[in-house]
Protein backbone atom coordinates (compact mmCIF):
# COMPACT_ATOMS: atom_id res chain seq x y z
CA UNK A 1 0.00 0.00 0.00
CA UNK A 2 0.95 3.40 -0.55
CA UNK A 3 3.49 4.78 2.10
CA UNK A 4 4.51 8.70 2.54
CA UNK A 5 8.30 9.38 1.96
CA UNK A 6 8.19 9.51 5.99
CA UNK A 7 7.95 6.25 6.27
CA UNK A 8 10.33 5.41 2.86
CA UNK A 9 13.32 7.99 4.70
CA UNK A 10 13.18 5.93 8.18
CA UNK A 11 12.78 2.32 6.67
CA UNK A 12 15.56 3.18 4.55
CA UNK A 13 17.57 4.23 7.29
CA UNK A 14 18.08 7.64 5.62
CA UNK A 15 17.92 11.43 7.15
CA UNK A 16 15.07 13.30 6.82
CA UNK A 17 16.56 15.76 4.61
CA UNK A 18 18.79 13.31 2.60
CA UNK A 19 19.22 14.75 -0.73
CA UNK A 20 19.87 11.29 -2.11
CA UNK A 21 16.25 9.76 -0.63
CA UNK A 22 14.55 12.66 -3.18
CA UNK A 23 16.95 12.19 -6.01
CA UNK A 24 16.79 8.32 -5.40
CA UNK A 25 13.05 8.58 -5.93
CA UNK A 26 12.74 11.25 -8.89
CA UNK A 27 14.75 8.06 -10.35
CA UNK A 28 12.47 5.70 -9.67
CA UNK A 29 9.75 7.32 -10.98
CA UNK A 30 11.33 7.93 -14.03
CA UNK A 31 12.17 4.11 -14.41
CA UNK A 32 8.24 3.39 -13.46
CA UNK A 33 9.58 1.75 -11.02
CA UNK A 34 7.38 3.72 -8.21
CA UNK A 35 4.56 5.87 -8.95
CA UNK A 36 3.31 9.09 -6.37
CA UNK A 37 -0.13 9.46 -5.42
CA UNK A 38 -0.79 12.74 -3.73
CA UNK A 39 1.89 12.59 -0.99
CA UNK A 40 2.49 8.84 -0.91
CA UNK A 41 4.53 6.52 -2.85
CA UNK A 42 3.59 2.91 -4.24
CA UNK A 43 5.10 0.58 -6.28
CA UNK A 44 3.22 -2.32 -8.50
CA UNK A 45 2.77 -5.78 -7.48
CA UNK A 46 5.33 -7.22 -9.87
CA UNK A 47 8.07 -4.39 -8.91
CA UNK A 48 7.19 -5.34 -5.10
CA UNK A 49 7.24 -9.11 -5.58
CA UNK A 50 11.16 -8.61 -7.45
CA UNK A 51 11.99 -5.90 -4.73
CA UNK A 52 11.53 -8.60 -1.59
CA UNK A 53 12.77 -11.08 -3.81
CA UNK A 54 16.20 -9.41 -3.64
CA UNK A 55 15.72 -8.02 -0.31
CA UNK A 56 15.39 -11.55 0.99
CA UNK A 57 19.19 -12.06 -0.28
CA UNK A 58 20.47 -9.93 2.24
CA UNK A 59 19.04 -11.15 5.38
CA UNK A 60 20.95 -8.97 7.67
CA UNK A 61 19.82 -5.53 5.80
CA UNK A 62 16.33 -7.09 5.67
CA UNK A 63 16.25 -7.78 9.45
CA UNK A 64 17.06 -3.84 9.85
CA UNK A 65 15.28 -2.72 7.34
CA UNK A 66 11.69 -5.07 9.08
CA UNK A 67 12.94 -3.39 12.24
CA UNK A 68 12.62 -0.12 11.81
CA UNK A 69 9.75 -0.45 10.11
CA UNK A 70 7.83 -2.56 12.71
CA UNK A 71 8.94 0.96 14.90
CA UNK A 72 7.87 3.46 12.91
CA UNK A 73 4.54 2.05 12.85
CA UNK A 74 4.68 1.14 16.93
CA UNK A 75 6.00 5.08 17.40
CA UNK A 76 2.80 6.32 14.96
CA UNK A 77 0.00 3.85 16.71
CA UNK A 78 1.65 5.26 19.88
CA UNK A 79 1.57 9.20 19.18
CA UNK A 80 -2.01 8.81 17.88
CA UNK A 81 -3.49 5.31 18.84
CA UNK A 82 -4.63 4.62 22.95
CA UNK A 83 -7.47 6.31 24.94
CA UNK A 84 -8.46 9.71 23.68
CA UNK A 85 -12.27 10.64 24.26
CA UNK A 86 -12.19 14.14 24.19
CA UNK A 87 -11.17 14.19 20.68
CA UNK A 88 -10.69 10.57 19.12
CA UNK A 89 -12.32 11.58 16.02
CA UNK A 90 -9.04 13.75 14.92
CA UNK A 91 -6.30 11.81 16.46
CA UNK A 92 -7.58 8.42 15.13
CA UNK A 93 -8.20 9.81 11.47
CA UNK A 94 -4.47 9.71 11.38
CA UNK A 95 -4.23 6.29 11.79
CA UNK A 96 -7.28 5.35 9.49
CA UNK A 97 -4.81 7.40 6.75
CA UNK A 98 -2.35 4.61 7.95
CA UNK A 99 -4.68 1.39 8.88
CA UNK A 100 -3.79 -0.79 5.50
CA UNK A 101 0.24 -0.27 6.10
CA UNK A 102 -0.68 -0.76 10.34
CA UNK A 103 -2.40 -4.13 9.25
CA UNK A 104 0.48 -4.97 7.21
CA UNK A 105 2.84 -4.94 10.05
CA UNK A 106 0.69 -6.34 12.33
CA UNK A 107 0.04 -9.61 9.96
CA UNK A 108 3.58 -9.80 9.60
CA UNK A 109 4.19 -10.05 12.72
CA UNK A 110 1.71 -12.46 13.65
CA UNK A 111 3.44 -14.85 11.14
CA UNK A 112 6.52 -14.16 12.59
CA UNK A 113 5.26 -14.46 16.06
CA UNK A 114 6.87 -10.77 16.81
CA UNK A 115 4.39 -10.83 20.06
CA UNK A 116 6.13 -7.73 22.08
CA UNK A 117 5.82 -5.80 18.55
CA UNK A 118 2.37 -7.04 17.81
CA UNK A 119 0.85 -6.36 21.41
CA UNK A 120 2.50 -3.25 21.77
CA UNK A 121 0.47 -2.28 18.53
CA UNK A 122 -2.09 -3.75 18.85
CA UNK A 123 -2.73 -1.94 22.43
CA UNK A 124 -2.65 1.44 20.77
CA UNK A 125 -4.56 0.26 18.19
CA UNK A 126 -7.42 -1.22 20.04
CA UNK A 127 -9.93 1.51 20.96
CA UNK A 128 -9.32 3.16 17.13
CA UNK A 129 -10.41 -0.94 15.44
CA UNK A 130 -13.18 -0.47 17.87
CA UNK A 131 -14.81 2.53 17.04
CA UNK A 132 -13.37 2.58 13.39
CA UNK A 133 -15.54 -0.76 12.58
CA UNK A 134 -12.51 -2.72 11.68
CA UNK A 135 -14.40 -5.42 12.98
CA UNK A 136 -13.05 -8.30 11.21
CA UNK A 137 -9.19 -7.59 10.09
CA UNK A 138 -8.96 -5.60 13.51
CA UNK A 139 -10.53 -8.62 15.83
CA UNK A 140 -8.46 -11.27 13.99
CA UNK A 141 -5.47 -9.55 14.49
CA UNK A 142 -5.91 -8.47 18.17
CA UNK A 143 -7.56 -11.98 18.45
CA UNK A 144 -3.76 -13.27 17.86
CA UNK A 145 -2.65 -10.94 20.31
CA UNK A 146 -5.09 -11.95 22.84
CA UNK A 147 -4.37 -16.11 22.31
CA UNK A 148 -0.47 -15.02 22.39
CA UNK A 149 -0.89 -13.27 25.42
CA UNK A 150 -2.67 -16.40 27.11
CA UNK A 151 0.08 -18.77 25.80
CA UNK A 152 2.44 -16.33 27.36
CA UNK A 153 0.56 -16.06 30.41
CA UNK A 154 0.93 -12.06 29.71
CA UNK A 155 -2.42 -11.75 31.52
CA UNK A 156 -2.28 -7.82 31.81
CA UNK A 157 -2.70 -7.68 28.24
CA UNK A 158 -5.61 -9.87 27.88
CA UNK A 159 -7.38 -8.61 30.28
CA UNK A 160 -6.59 -5.12 28.53
CA UNK A 161 -8.11 -6.35 25.39
CA UNK A 162 -10.68 -8.22 26.62
CA UNK A 163 -12.01 -4.88 28.97
CA UNK A 164 -11.52 -2.95 26.36
CA UNK A 165 -14.00 -4.93 24.02
CA UNK A 166 -16.47 -5.18 26.86
CA UNK A 167 -16.55 -1.49 27.78
CA UNK A 168 -17.01 -0.38 24.79
CA UNK A 169 -19.50 -2.56 23.75
CA UNK A 170 -21.36 -1.38 26.71
CA UNK A 171 -20.84 2.25 26.57
CA UNK A 172 -21.38 3.00 23.01
CA UNK A 173 -23.26 -0.30 21.32
CA UNK A 174 -25.38 -1.27 23.84
CA UNK A 175 -24.83 -5.22 24.05
CA UNK A 176 -25.07 -5.68 27.53
CA UNK A 177 -24.91 -9.40 27.63
CA UNK A 178 -21.90 -9.98 25.41
CA UNK A 179 -20.55 -6.80 27.36
CA UNK A 180 -21.56 -7.91 30.73
CA UNK A 181 -19.83 -11.10 29.48
CA UNK A 182 -16.56 -10.22 28.57
CA UNK A 183 -16.32 -8.08 31.47
CA UNK A 184 -17.27 -10.70 34.11
CA UNK A 185 -14.24 -12.61 32.33
CA UNK A 186 -11.96 -10.09 33.07
CA UNK A 187 -13.49 -9.97 36.90
CA UNK A 188 -13.17 -13.92 37.23
CA UNK A 189 -9.33 -13.92 35.54
CA UNK A 190 -7.81 -13.54 38.51
CA UNK A 191 -5.87 -10.53 37.59
CA UNK A 192 -5.88 -7.56 40.38
CA UNK A 193 -9.32 -5.57 40.31
CA UNK A 194 -6.87 -2.21 40.60
CA UNK A 195 -5.12 -3.26 37.12
CA UNK A 196 -8.02 -4.05 34.84
CA UNK A 197 -10.10 -0.71 36.39
CA UNK A 198 -6.79 1.16 35.28
CA UNK A 199 -7.92 0.11 31.64
CA UNK A 200 -11.07 1.13 31.14
CA UNK A 201 -11.49 4.40 33.05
Amino acid sequence: FPVTIEVLISVAGLEANDVIASESLTKLERLSLVFQEGERYGMSALTREYALQELQRQSEKEAEMRDRWINWHLEFSQKYGGKDWGDWHSQYDYLEAEWENLASVLDWCAIRDRYIDGRDIGVSLAYYLYLYGHWDRGMAILGWVVESGERREDWLTVVQLRAMSGWIMLMLYGHWDRGMAILGWVVESGVRREDWLTVVQ
